[in-house]
């Protein structure tokens, strides 16, 4: 796998797909400005939560980056989970689904309720 990363082809595409990369974050964050430009011309009201959101998504987007973990490989913010805290998953009993054949029938279908017989008129 070594001496296919050296290849000057892969190495090539792999700058292509950086040089897109970046040209596409830009073209998005272009689309995210003129919507929230749009937004607050059409409701001003808007603007302090519109503020608000970047923010987070800044903040967001400064976690996620590798160079931001702690060295236990937690995140920062994240709270840390010990075995204590883990929630229990699982059926408890009786909360298991029903999965098998339903009163000798031979698959799980739901039964159906009888259909209505139309009514017998006088036989001749």
């Amino acid at each position: 796998m070594q001496k296919a990363n050296e290849d000057p082809d892969v190495k090539e595409a792999r700058e292509d797909l950086k040089e897109l990369r970046e040209k596409m974050e830009k073209a998005m964050r272009a689309e995210r400005e003129a919507v929230e430009r749009a937004a607050i011309a059409a409701d001003p009201e808007v603007k302090p939560l519109l503020e608000k959101m970047r923010k987070f998504q800044e903040e967001m987007r400064r976690r996620m980056q590798p160079d931001n973990r702690r060295p236990d490989g937690d995140r920062p913010g994240e709270p840390r989970e010990r075995d204590g805290d883990r929630p229990k998953v699982g059926p408890r009993d009786g909360d298991q689904p029903r999965v098998g054949p339903r009163d000798g029938e031979g698959d799980n279908r739901r039964p159906q309720p009888p259909r209505p017989q139309p009514p017998r008129g006088e036989q001749r």
